[in-house]
């Protein structure tokens, strides 16, 4: 718990231990709609709202869509509009993608391509994480690609609907994500205020855990 507060870290459909979905659920609209039914389901009539990487676009998409439900938003390491790309757009341009790996290898090189500081993970952890995200590249691939091929000519509207508390926390040496799209989303959203994290990549929640921690702390 939080100050009191209940916890509620769910499996999005997809992905974790969730129901498979058509890939072309796999959006940020179908998400956000998935998110409010738990809340709903579980009684809980408004939320603060964290999600790294894809999950701060449906965090953003929940706070427009249901702005009655939502208490903050703490973006970390969020997908937005790209300003300038990141070394993760020029690859995918290439045709390769680092978050989807096929081999234990390209498991652990990915690790390293979202971290700026390196996370120590136990021998037989790393390989257990690497089985199951390899048995499942295909999958991954097929939602991916929904994910950014999704329509996104809305996006000003949906940062322009978000008047909700709103924390962006990203890392100044974020590869998948620039830091410049974190900075235009802070400039965008009402009621935003922007942490550059020096020295971090694209997974501040662990790179720099206790100060996001107290962010979030202060926000709920």
């Amino acid at each position: 718990k939080l100050r009191g507060r209940p916890i509620v870290a769910l499996d999005l459909p997809g992905f974790g231990g969730a129901s498979a979905i058509d890939p072309a659920r796999a959006t940020a609209p179908h998400q956000a709609r998935a998110v409010k039914g738990v809340l709903d389901a579980l009684g809980i009539p408004h939320a603060i709202l964290i999600g790294s990487s894809m999950g701060g676009g449906i965090s953003m998409r929940f706070a427009s869509d249901f702005p009655e439900a939502t208490r903050g938003v703490v973006l970390l390491g969020s997908v937005g509009p790209v300003v300038d790309k990141s070394p993760l757009n020029h690859m995918l341009d290439e045709g390769r993608n680092p978050l989807i790996p096929s081999s234990r290898d390209e498991f652990l090189a990915m690790l390293d391509f979202v971290t700026e500081k390196k996370i120590w993970v136990p021998g037989a952890v790393a390989s257990y994480l690497a089985h199951k995200q390899i048995a499942r590249h295909d999958v991954l691939t097929k939602m991916f690609e929904a994910w950014i091929g999704q329509d996104a000519s809305d996006v000003d509207q949906v940062l322009s609907k978000i008047t909700a508390p709103t924390l962006v926390i990203h890392g100044a040496r974020d590869r998948a994500i620039d830091i410049s799209t974190g900075r235009f989303m802070a400039e965008r959203i009402s009621n935003a205020k922007l942490i550059e994290l020096a020295g971090v990549g694209h997974v501040p929640q662990l790179e720099a855990t206790a100060r996001v921690a107290r962010a979030i702390k202060e926000l709920a």
